[in-house]
């Protein structure tokens, strides 16, 4: 087995052919896509971009909420040989041109929610024209937009229109359209591009991350082995064009069978939000991928709705939190005897009395951890979750790392620190000279193995400083 997204994407779908991958919210409930349906799809969608005169090396932007088609969209550029450019939603339309700009993007995916917005960039004067493919099933009122717009006509297309002429061109199964995708599929090694990931961008310019197949396939190995994740499954609440979700969710589910379920986007961000309650109780998650900020708004809910059943219950609750934090210790070493003694009552009487059911109605019956990254978790909101039965695994990275670089685990972890280096990653802490430092000493850190991205596209000076 090469170490590519591809081959790891043909695994999965060998091995778990009709087992859910990644699940849509539907007015009938979550619809869900196997493994073996998004690696068909996603073929179907290279064998379309292939025939439209796209090919390998050319770049392929992708702004929408996540969804099935968000995934075979891109793992269609891939089998292709393309490089995907995931952006956020949350850019301004500057942030945004600069992206497709930079990375010199031939063509688009892109959502209803993010449509409108996006048109009025590509319809920019002086803007190069691309290919626009529309993710939902709404195509004619998508095609009505950018008609409206002034958008070409010839550069819109479905999503499911183009797999529908994929999938036709790829029944001549000894077709030129065929030959070429197990061509390019067998000239895909690891160190070919597969995105460029762009940094936030707020000390000037963003920075294209360019991260390869190999990168991918390290980090998302390395999260499996620390993970023992068999067949779990998890509702993506962030954004999946960020490098957190985007291995450690879509890549890394590809390796033990995890299913992704999508929160109901429909009718825009603020309905998002409100859908997430209603969705975690939907999908019963076994866990989460969540960050401080979403964790602390989701302990100020807990909190509230306790204080509402009123002054009895929210001093039992607060009591036993204080007491469950006593009780664990740091996690790494356990607390004084007497520590214990003291918090065995109050924090059993919660557990029994209220901490199952509060953590069933706000993060469902099945859940079992919370992966925490993106930001410095507070260990407050750690005590908070572990006390709770919902341990909080934090972890530390960054894009250009691929990016988890060490992960909390139910067998190592303490409180205040990110937890130990994936098996694949060398870190050491260095000085202004070059060389490492002693233990305790402060310099920078500096990370080693395959994970570490190619470097910055079109920035060689960048590059350079970061790659030593």
């Amino acid at each position: 087995m090469k170490k590519t997204l591809l081959d790891m994407m043909d695994n999965a779908a060998s091995t778990w052919p009709t087992e859910p991958y990644a699940l849509r919210k539907t007015d009938k409930g979550y619809v869900a896509s196997s493994f073996l349906e998004v690696r068909d799809k996603a073929r179907a969608f290279a064998a379309w971009l292939l025939l439209s005169g796209f090919g390998p090396g050319d770049r392929l932007a992708i702004i929408g909420e996540g969804s099935p088609e968000w995934m075979e969209g891109e793992f269609g550029a891939f089998y292709a040989g393309l490089v995907s450019v995931p952006l956020s939603t949350k850019l301004h339309p500057a942030e945004t041109a600069f992206r497709l700009d930079h990375s010199g993007a031939k063509a688009i995916l892109t959502t209803r929610n993010e449509l409108i917005a996006l048109l009025k960039v590509l319809l920019e004067p002086g803007r190069t024209p691309v290919a626009l493919v529309y993710l939902d099933d709404d195509i004619a009122w998508g095609r009505s937009q950018a008609a409206a717009a002034g958008f070409e006509a010839r550069l819109f297309v479905g999503f499911s229109e183009a797999v529908a002429a994929g999938h036709a061109v790829l029944a001549d199964a000894s077709g030129p359209i065929a030959a070429r995708l197990a061509s390019i599929a067998e000239a895909v090694g690891e160190d070919t591009l597969a995105t460029i990931s762009y940094t936030s961008g707020t000390m000037g310019n963003p920075k294209g991350v360019m991260l390869t197949h190999l990168n991918f396939w390290t980090n998302s190995h390395d999260l499996s082995i620390r993970f023992d994740t068999p067949r779990y499954r998890t509702l993506l609440i962030l954004p999946i064009d960020h490098s957190f979700i985007h291995t450690s969710a879509i890549f890394t589910a590809l390796w033990s069978g995890v299913a992704l379920y999508f929160v109901d986007a429909r009718g825009g961000n603020m309905a998002m939000l409100r859908n997430i309650p209603g969705n975690i109780q939907e999908c019963q998650p076994t866990f989460l991928f969540t960050v401080p900020a979403l964790t602390v708004n989701f302990m100020k809910k807990i909190i509230a709705g306790v204080e509402q059943k009123g002054p009895f219950a929210a001093r039992l609750f607060k009591a036993g939190i204080e007491a469950g934090g006593k009780w664990m210790g740091d996690g790494c070493h356990p607390a004084p005897l007497g520590d214990r003694i003291a918090a065995f009552f109050p924090y059993f009487l919660a557990k029994i009395l209220l901490f199952g059911t509060i953590k069933k109605k706000a993060l469902g019956g099945s859940i079992s951890f919370c992966i925490s990254g993106g930001s410095r978790l507070d260990p407050q909101q750690q005590k908070f979750f572990t006390a709770l039965g919902v341990p909080l695994l934090p972890g530390y990275g960054l894009t250009e790392a691929g990016p988890v670089v060490s992960a909390s685990t139910f067998e190592r972890w303490k409180l205040g620190t990110m937890g130990g280096l994936l098996p694949s990653v060398g870190c050491a802490i260095m000085g202004e000279n070059g060389k490492e430092l002693p233990t305790g000493q402060v310099g920078e850190i500096t990370i080693v193995g395959d994970s570490v991205m190619k470097g910055y596209y079109n920035n060689p000076e960048a590059t350079a400083i970061a790659l030593r």
